[in-house]
């Protein structure tokens, strides 16, 4: 009796310990739950032009793939600008660092990812000072480990000043 009490009392302490790691991420991490945590902030650089970042911190072993499409390949990181009010964007949708190419088994094909942490920005320019203005849009992205790979997935976003 007093063995299967020790092994309840370890077997709780087990999950509970287990239960708040998968609850909380050191240091800005992901959770362990999630793949990519996204944020995103926006600043402006002049009294007309401002720039949106959009940054993606991967969970360490995991990655998302390039902006390119692969034929026959995984879904690509795609950034969407669905609703600009007072506002039109400036060029293409730059990022920090250039995606490492990577041989994929499961895709049987040549791709390219990004690991870590990786930062996006798009310039835009306010069409009339005085009002106010918002940018929303959306990232679509597939994250996968060596192991798996999670569905498409959207993050929403939206930037505003008054």
């Amino acid at each position: 009796m007093k063995r299967f009490f020790t092994v309840v009392i370890a077997l709780t302490t087990i999950l509970a310990a287990s239960a708040q790691f998968l609850a909380s991420a050191p240091s800005g991490k992901p959770a362990a739950t999630e793949t990519v945590a996204w944020s995103v902030n926006m600043k402006m650089t002049g009294p007309t032009v401002g720039i949106v970042t959009i940054t993606a911190d991967i969970r360490d072993g995991w990655h998302i793939y390039g902006t390119k499409n692969v034929k026959n390949g995984p879904v690509a990181t795609a950034f969407s600008f669905d609703k600009l009010v007072n506002a039109s964007l400036i060029g293409k949708t730059a990022q920090s660092k250039k995606p490492s190419k990577h041989f994929d088994s499961s895709f049987n094909t040549k791709v390219y990812w990004w690991e870590g942490k990786v930062v996006f920005t798009q310039k835009f320019r306010v069409a009339d000072q005085s009002k106010p203005f918002s940018i929303s849009g959306h990232v679509t992205y597939m994250a996968c480990s060596a192991k798996t790979c999670m569905a498409p997935k959207k993050f929403e976003f939206s930037v505003k000043q008054d």
